[in-house]
């Protein structure tokens, strides 16, 4: 049997360094976004074969084989998480000295919402509803059978749409994704270097 040793540093100042640069440096949010599109863009025809498959089948349960359209809600979450992460960092990191540890503090969440409102991102009513529902697929309905509480399941009041639950998908979905991305992109370019 094969056996491989790593030699691994053993200076903190090697592994803060590394922890600094993913925290503080835009370009390691940006990269991590990059690699979850480029597995996004992997589910899109499926996801796109899943919205019409449900219109051709109203009322039956369509074979999990089909059933790409949570993990596709769920990358997209993590997409817009990582670049929303993207514009704070660059934002904190043009104020000067940034303590790394109080940045993730600010942003740790996956609520998009709030990160959105964190990167100063302009947010449409129906923005507000894919935002919702995008951080419900990154929190559990993209990779759980249930979330943690009953009341998560119930439908609740949904920002630009009526009252629904938000594990709910719409057949713009895909293109609505596209836009927020774009608008995330618009953000980016206007937020100080």
């Amino acid at each position: 049997m094969l056996h491989l040793n790593f030699h691994y540093p053993e200076s903190d100042d090697y592994w803060d360094s590394i922890f600094n640069d993913g925290v503080l440096d835009p370009k390691s949010w940006i990269d991590t976004a990059t690699e979850l599109a480029c597995t996004l863009n992997y589910l899109r025809t499926p996801a796109i074969d899943f919205f019409k498959a449900t219109r051709s089948t109203l009322g039956q349960a369509l074979p999990m084989n089909k059933r790409v359209h949570g993990c596709y809600l769920m990358i997209a979450g993590f997409v817009a998480e990582n670049l929303l992460k993207a514009i704070v960092a660059k934002a904190a990191s043009s104020q000067g000295t940034v303590d790394p540890t109080d940045l993730l503090k600010e942003i740790k969440t996956h609520n998009l919402l709030k990160l959105a409102a964190k990167a100063g991102m302009p947010v449409t009513d129906s923005g507000r509803e894919l935002l919702q529902r995008l951080t419900y697929f990154a929190v559990w309905a993209g990779r759980y059978p249930t979330p943690v509480s009953v009341a998560d399941f119930k439908p609740q009041a949904i920002s630009g749409a009526e009252k629904n639950t938000l594990n709910y998908v719409r057949g713009s979905d895909i293109r609505a994704i596209d836009q927020l991305f774009h608008t995330v992109k618009k953000c980016w370019k206007f937020r100080p270097s």
